[in-house]
């Protein structure tokens, strides 16, 4: 199952704040797609302090294949993509 979230351009000091209140699509994630979205937002806040600009965004996606750590025969493989943009 997949899951998306993105996080509008956002002022430097609001820029944690509004990390830790995205809502991700869908709503409701399955344990593993929750530990996905979860380390996603600690990454988005680690990589913000090195990119420049005024302001910043960012998007998250990433693919759960439903079965924990191990593959499903047939399905994707699981995956995490982060963006952090400068806004100026």
């Amino acid at each position: 199952m997949s899951w998306a979230a993105s996080i509008t351009p956002q002022s430097r000091e609001n820029f944690d704040s509004a990390i830790d209140a995205v809502v991700p699509s869908p709503e409701a994630l399955d344990e593993h797609m929750q530990k996905q979205f979860d380390k996603a937002k600690e990454i988005v806040k680690a990589l913000a302090p090195i990119i420049p600009g005024p302001q910043l965004s960012a998007s998250m996606a990433g693919h759960a294949n439903g079965v924990g750590d191990n593959k499903k025969d047939g399905w994707a493989n699981d995956s995490v993509t982060i963006s952090v943009y400068q806004v100026v």
